[in-house]
């Protein structure tokens, strides 16, 4: 089609990454080097901390599903737009609130923004790359995500020393993510076909729609698992190496790793047009890594991380497939990612609590749960039907 051969795409595309790299990456996890001073600011206990980063998720879970359908029935410009513009309001309410409640309120409204996003970004892509660079814009899109691991984990103690605390950092990010969303909206639009079978729907139906279908399921499940390993490791092992150097060693080279893997592996899915092998292979060898670590010393737990981190970037394959998948294609793929991100950040939230306690009474039991959680999403996603190239040409071939 004339518009996968124009460079209107990676306009879209661009505008992604920067979407990943700041709202997703920086403005969503910064809080997470500044917990201290934040609850000290606030007038909180530790204990409050639990509150205020888990609004944020709850956010998330709640509204994906909903604004999955939204931008499927009125279109990503409309929809991402508003979410950029939520997500902006939110940082800077948060930068002017005092207490528990108002803050949580402040970080509950972000999540619901995040969630929108999350499930929203990948159906822009589907919308404007052919299916044999869908892997790789997915991949790229990651790559934002990545380096912001890198700069929020290096970055935002020196920028909060620079601008004065983190509410004056709240605000930066706030006033950044407000003028993305006006660059969004000026700029993105929706193709001209984007509602072919979207426009027989209501946001509702097209909700049911997807939720008949037992990949959409498999694919929920799949990125369910993977939070659950993802953000249980990612929450434990700076203390389980100490928050000392060799933690900062371990987040700069997952982060870094991740952003190369991301534009590794989808890549080759989309060269080879299979998703399912590249992904499961990639996610075994994360849950084999997660396993062995509390074993291993201090010099091969960062030399397999640079594994663990590369064969993560596997992950952008899971928003590649609700795309690709007839049902539910792109007209109806919000809703599907949309039902896979709530299932995401669910399994997040119980595999950091579960890891966590097990860790509680041996580090070796958290991490092998965690990698077993791996284990399941390569096995959930083992079960989907091949979306990829190859499948087609085949299809063709030997109808």
């Amino acid at each position: 089609m004339p518009r996968e051969r124009s460079a209107y795409p990676w306009w879209i595309l661009a505008h992604v990454v920067l979407v990943e790299f700041l709202v997703v990456g920086v403005a969503w996890n910064y809080p997470i080097m500044l917990v201290n001073p934040l609850l000290a600011d606030l007038g909180l206990e530790l204990s409050a901390w639990g509150v205020l980063w888990g609004a944020i998720s709850l956010g998330a879970l709640l509204f994906s599903l909903p604004a999955g359908a939204l931008a499927d029935h009125l279109g990503v410009r409309f929809v991402l737009g508003a979410a950029l513009l939520l997500a902006g309001a939110s940082l800077l309410l948060r930068a002017e609130l005092h207490g528990l409640l108002p803050t949580a309120f402040a970080m509950l409204l972000f999540g619901l923004a995040l969630g929108t996003l999350i499930a929203g970004l990948p159906k822009a892509l589907g919308l404007w790359f052919p299916p044999e660079r869908l892997g790789l814009a997915n991949g790229i899109a990651l790559t934002g995500l990545g380096v912001s691991f890198f700069v929020t984990g290096f970055g935002v103690p020196a920028l909060v020393d620079h601008l004065g605390g983190w509410r004056e950092l709240s605000r930066a990010l706030g006033w950044a993510t407000l003028a993305t969303a006006a660059l969004w909206l000026g700029t993105v639009r929706d193709p001209a076909d984007r509602r072919a079978s979207a426009d027989l729907q209501t946001p509702l139906s097209g909700v049911r729609s997807v939720l008949r279908v037992r990949g959409v399921w498999l694919i929920t499940l799949c990125y369910a698992f993977y939070n659950a390993g993802y953000l249980g490791i990612t929450a434990y092992t700076p203390t389980f190496l100490g928050e000392g150097e060799l933690a900062a060693t371990w987040v700069t080279v997952v982060s870094l790793s991740f952003a190369v893997g991301t534009l590794t592996f989808p890549a080759l899915s989309d060269r080879l047009g299979r998703r399912k092998p590249v992904y499961a292979i990639g996610i075994a060898t994360t849950a084999a890594v997660c396993s062995v670590t509390p074993y291993l010393g201090e010099v091969a737990i960062i030399a397999l991380c640079v594994v663990w981190g590369l064969s993560s970037g596997t992950l952008a394959l899971v928003f590649v497939i609700p795309v690709e998948m007839d049902p539910p294609g792109p007209a109806l793929a919000g809703a599907a990612l949309g039902a896979a991100i709530s299932g995401g950040f669910a399994g997040g939230m119980l595999g950091s609590v579960i890891g966590i306690q097990l860790a509680g009474v041996a580090p070796e039991l958290a991490y092998a749960f965690w990698g077993a959680c791996y284990a399941l999403s390569a096995l959930a996603f083992g079960l989907l039907q091949e979306t990829g190239t190859a499948r087609r040409r085949l299809s063709t071939i030997h109808p």
